[in-house]
Formats: C-alpha cells, sequence, structure tokens
C-alpha cells in the first residue's frame, strides 16, 4: 500500500474514464480479507495535511501515531502541497468505482474529504455525498459511531471494519487518533443533528457537547451546533 498509493494520482480506474492510463484490475473476490484494510490506508491518506513537515515529531490532527507511521516508506517521506492533492482526488475517484457498491463502506471518509481544505478535493466529496442516502447511512450506528470518533478523536474507527466489531475499551496510545479541526467538525456536526441515533451514542453525545463549548478547538458556528445538538438531546433521548 505504501508503493500504491502515491501512484493512484497516474491510474485509471475502471468506470472512470475511457482515456488514460492503465486500468486497475481489482478483483475483490479474491482479496476480500485486504478490501477493510485498504479502506482505512486511504482513509488515513484523506485525513493527511498538505503541511505535514510543520507537525514534526507530532501527529497532526485525526491521525495516530501508529496511522502516520502505516503512511510512511521506508525513506520516511510523505507527499505533500499539489501532490497529496492530486493522490485524494484519484482516492475519490477510486471510491465511486463499482468497487464499492454500498456507500456505507466510504461514508466516513467522504465526510472526512469534504472538510478538506483545498476546494477541488471538498467539492469532489461533497459531489459524491450528494449522491449518497443520508437517512440510510445516519441510520446506520457503526456511521454514526465513527463520525464521533472522527470528530472527538480516539481509537479510529470507520465502517469498514467487520460487521458487529466493538471499539476496545483501552487502547495503546501510539493508536489513540487526535482530535478533528474545526473544517471537519463543522461538516460532521449537521449530519448529527439530522441522525435519529446519534442523540443515543453515549458518552459521545455528551463529550461533543462539551468540546464544542468548551474545547480548544471550536468557533461560532460549532457552538451554535452544539447548542441545537443539545436540544435535539432533550427531546429525542430514548428511555432505554
Amino acid at each position: 500500500l505504501q508503493l500504491l498509493i502515491p501512484m493512484f494520482a497516474n491510474i485509471q480506474f475502471q468506470g472512470v474514464s475511457d482515456t488514460g492510463y492503465t486500468l486497475l484490475p481489482f478483483v475483490w473476490e479474491s482479496i476480500g480479507e485486504v478490501k477493510p484494510l485498504l479502506i482505512e490506508y486511504l482513509y488515513c491518506y484523506l485525513l493527511l495535511p498538505y503541511n505535514i513537515g510543520k507537525f514534526g515529531e507530532n501527529v497532526p490532527p485525526c491521525l495516530s501515531k501508529k496511522a502516520m507511521d502505516s503512511l510512511k516508506a521506508n525513506n520516511n517521506v510523505l507527499p505533500i502541497e499539489d501532490a497529496l492533492e492530486a493522490i485524494k482526488l484519484s482516492i475519490l475517484l477510486f471510491l465511486t468505482t463499482e468497487h464499492f457498491k454500498h456507500h456505507s463502506e466510504t461514508f466516513v471518509l467522504l465526510v472526512a474529504a469534504s472538510g478538506d481544505p483545498r476546494v477541488r478535493v471538498k467539492e469532489k466529496a461533497e459531489s459524491i455525498l450528494k449522491k449518497v442516502s443520508l437517512p440510510d447511512c445516519l441510520s446506520s450506528l457503526d456511521i454514526i459511531r465513527g463520525l464521533f470518533s472522527l470528530f472527538l478523536g480516539g481509537p479510529m474507527y470507520t465502517h469498514s471494519r467487520p460487521k458487529g466489531t466493538k471499539r476496545a475499551k483501552v487502547r495503546p496510545a501510539d493508536e489513540e487518533a487526535k482530535s478533528a479541526d474545526y473544517l471537519i467538525r463543522l461538516r460532521i456536526f449537521p449530519l448529527l443533528i439530522k441522525s435519529d441515533i446519534a442523540h443515543d451514542v453515549f458518552p459521545d453525545c455528551i463529550q461533543i457537547i462539551f468540546e464544542s463549548l468548551f474545547g480548544e478547538v471550536t468557533n461560532m458556528r460549532l457552538m451554535d451546533y452544539s447548542l441545537q445538538f443539545a436540544h435535539q438531546l432533550c427531546v429525542k433521548t430514548s428511555d432505554k
């Protein structure tokens, strides 16, 4: 994967265009067990900041130390700026191919990309999300947990894991992801407000309110969203 993903910008994916480079012949039936790992790897790549060099040894938002180590090739160099933007755009194209027939597999990745600071990446992710059935995705407990994890940090978690997989209560420190920056948080919160089950995911539903009101990464829009979500919490939370 360390060799393959940086080459995505030079690969034409089947079903995307009739011109360009050689098609990428993925056959999921033969490597189905690898698919969740690939999705998580793509997830981490979409979260890479363009100015990764400024972080030094520190871990950037949304990522864990373990995830950063897995992204680095043997020469310890990661793509930056325009090269990284091209890779992210190609990853989004890849997520629209026939290999990902269920939006539930890629929804968290697309939301993360929709909070990208580069306009082309953001708009591409948003255009794909417009084709997704929001009611179906936002009624999935796995997806909602994935959005909470992306927002708050902690164990990195996407819907690509096998059904029924639970987050471990205790994980090594290097597997704990940093919380999201405000751009991604602004994309997540409206989705949680629209969901009919997000207010029942405890304790995340409480943590996200306090984090948005009193945390270091917030602004007036996030504070407003947190108050809307708090109202929804009071009105819609089940008695179970």
